[in-house]
């Protein structure tokens, strides 16, 4: 059944997506963000779409007593999946020629898991971040997608049994639904926060707000034809969407109470709006309604279009290329609306749908062969293969010890050796795991690793989210678990290295010649402790330092960071300049990094670990390995045979075996002076 078209509907539609598109795109003047709270354009269509599906179904079961799930579902598939499937059609050559191995793997999982409707669970599932400061993963915007479908799928079956058994009782329902989720939602943020943002339970409230406003539109129409208050309520709903869009921004906790106001908003506006009110005449307008109408395609293609620009180093800072990608957008958006979602809109016919399972296959099938054949890696020269080659695992209980997930455990290789040696860090020797425990069980040694994500040996201090002070990162940094560990750790050999000019500086970096790691330098974290005279400084060099009375210490020193993805900074101009890979090579004049900026970057890290003193103390530099080496006063990031870094900041696998090589040097040195 079709409802009354109402063009301030579509009117919100363009406000919530010229929200995101330049949320995703962003713009400043004088350190003024616009649309800092863009992202909450994604709630404002949630809410649309609840009040829509409520309205069409309650209008339906009353009128006729019935409801046609087929019908619905079958426009649900006209409407979604024929734009989605044409994105991703058309983004797989730009992957196959821009992606990296391990890009493409991710990209070709999220393809799979964006036309299922999973693509939701399975970023919750790795771990990606919900504010990602820079879009380079084409097909991450799919979650919310999902979350959509997945309401689709659920929420007719609950209105029909609602509405059939408990029909007094339906607004109660309702109500209670949103409150569930809404309290869910504000539990989740604090201690969950992953699973807050990707999950349709903390969202449902945000579509049951749309519901509740559909039901009472329908039972009560009366009470809207107040015309003293709607003026003022419609005003205060546009006041309260501008106000969160412009003025809030990723660094509060979402979704929230927070994520009420524009959700508040948008739903007295639907409520109170009238032909005579200006905010109806505002959002009424030709151009709104335009936009509004191809919203949904503008969606799907911007946030790809943007990721394989970054991806191809196409935009920077510069407006006139930021406007031209928002330009792109629209027009591929126009002719997508009109040549896809238009004549998809009401084909009703078998052929359709036939033409819609095949090219599903061949997505599934494309991107399922991506994934099995590794990622196709002879796409690349070999020097750009700087993935971590081996997951290590633990023998007995197939933990992971290193990798690209969220958590990794600690490990014990060869426990029936009384010769120790432990490796307390976090992600920086990930790549060199794997190397250093071949090496080291060869040689009879037990070998135990430690290697949490972002994490340091910090006794007494736990990581937290700066904004979301009750939440704790103890799942992936439980510096408890180090301490206990070395508890009994006398005679024994113990590794340190983390990444300490993060932890102390408090900042991702920034290279100051272009290269801004995540695209900005905020770090959301910190270590607090219970004890506030307590420094990680001096937690670090106390515990440490005690150690060392019984052990002896290998410290490695930082190495330096890059800023850049390393990788894809040195493929960019190399596709640009080659035709369809036929030339593909590293740039002949290297791409370093300056050494004076390392050292100022580095300065608290050093005095931290030369404060660590005694006879049982031995040092590593891995800098001396890449810095005033070939060129005076820079760092190598690569050479003419390898690249020195998988991303940003963690050594390549090369890397790694040349750092490795410095550390086993060292405990052979250790073991000669006991000989």
């Amino acid at each position: 059944m079709k409802i009354k078209h109402r063009p301030e509907i579509e009117g919100l539609k363009a406000i919530a997506i010229i929200s995101i598109i330049f949320y995703h795109l962003p713009i400043s003047v004088n350190d003024f963000r616009f649309f800092s709270g863009g992202f909450f354009g994604i709630d404002i269509f949630f809410t649309i779409s609840g009040y829509l599906i409520t309205s069409i179904m309650l209008r339906e079961l009353i009128l006729t007593g019935s409801f046609s799930f087929k019908n619905f579902y079958k426009k649900r598939i006209r409407r979604i999946i024929p734009v989605l499937l044409f994105v991703i059609l058309a983004s797989i050559p730009l992957a196959w020629f821009l992606l990296l191995p391990n890009d493409i793997i991710f990209f070709s999982i999220s393809n799979i898991t964006s036309l299922s409707f999973t693509s939701n669970f399975y970023y919750w599932y790795t771990g990606e971040e919900n504010f990602q400061n820079e879009i380079v993963k084409p097909f991450l915007h799919t979650w919310s997608i999902s979350i959509l479908v997945q309401f689709y799928l659920l929420f007719p079956i609950f209105l029909v049994i609602s509405f059939k058994y408990l029909k007094k009782y339906l607004i109660y329902i309702f109500i209670l639904i949103f409150f569930v989720s809404f309290g869910l939602a504000f539990w989740a943020a604090k201690y969950h926060a992953g699973f807050n943002f990707y999950i349709l339970p903390t969202r449902a409230w945000e579509f049951i707000a749309g519901s509740i406003v559909a039901y009472f539109e329908i039972t009560s129409a009366n009470l809207k034809t107040n015309k003293r208050m709607n003026p003022v309520l419609s005003y205060t709903g546009l006041f309260l969407i501008a106000y969160s869009i412009l003025f809030l921004n990723n660094k509060i906790v979402h979704p929230s109470f927070y994520t009420f106001i524009p959700i508040l908003g948008i739903c007295l506006i639907i409520w109170t709006s009238q032909k005579n009110l200006i905010t109806t005449k505002i959002l009424s307008n030709k151009l709104f309604v335009g936009l509004g109408l191809i919203s949904y395609s503008l969606y799907l293609w911007h946030y790809s279009i943007f990721a394989f620009a970054n991806i191809a180093n196409f935009t920077k800072e510069n407006l006139s290329e930021k406007f031209l990608l928002v330009f792109i957008t629209l027009m591929i958006s126009i002719i997508s609306y009109y040549f896809i979602e238009l004549p998809s809109k009401n084909n009703n016919k078998k052929i359709f749908y036939s033409i819609i399972s095949v090219i599903y296959a061949v997505i599934f099938f494309t991107s399922n062969n991506i994934i099995k054949n590794d990622g196709h890696n002879t796409r690349f020269p070999q020097i750009f293969d700087v993935r971590q080659k081996e997951v290590l695992r633990d023998p007995k209980n197939l933990h992971r010890c290193n990798g690209d997930v969220s958590v990794s455990r600690t490990c014990f290789f060869n426990i029936d050796s009384n010769k120790k040696i432990y490796f307390i860090s976090d992600s920086q020797p990930w790549n060199m795991l794997p190397y250093l425990k071949d090496v080291l069980v060869k040689k009879d040694y037990q070998f135990i690793t430690a290697a949490h994500n972002t994490c340091s040996y910090f006794p007494g201090f736990k990581l937290k989210d700066k904004q979301q002070t009750q939440k704790s990162y103890e799942r992936v940094c439980n510096i408890d678990e180090y301490v206990k560990l070395l508890a009994n750790s006398d005679n024994s050999i113990i590794i340190f290295w983390s990444r300490l000019p993060l932890y102390l500086e408090k900042s991702f970096f920034d290279n100051k010649e272009g290269g801004v790691e995540k695209g900005n330098i905020y770090w959301d974290q910190h270590f607090v402790s219970d004890n506030k005279n307590l420094s990680i400084e001096q937690s670090f060099k106390d515990s440490v330092s005690k150690l060392a009375k019984n052990n002896k210490i290998i410290l490695v020193y930082p190495l330096p960071e890059a800023g850049w993805d390393v990788p894809k900074k040195l493929l960019g101009p190399s596709i640009m300049k080659s035709k369809l890979m036929e030339k593909i090579s590293i740039p002949k004049e290297y791409l370093t990094l300056s050494y004076e900026i390392y050292k100022d970057r580095n300065k608290s890290s050093f005095d931290l670990l030369d404060s660590v003193e005694g006879n049982n103390v031995y040092r590593i530099y891995p800098h001396k390995l890449f810095c005033n080496t070939i060129i005076q006063n820079r760092c190598l990031i690569h050479d003419d045979k390898n690249i020195f870094y998988s991303d940003g900041s963690h050594a390549s696998p090369k890397a790694s075996i040349l750092i490795g090589d410095l550390i086993l040097n060292n405990i052979e040195n250790i073991e000669s002076k006991k000989n």
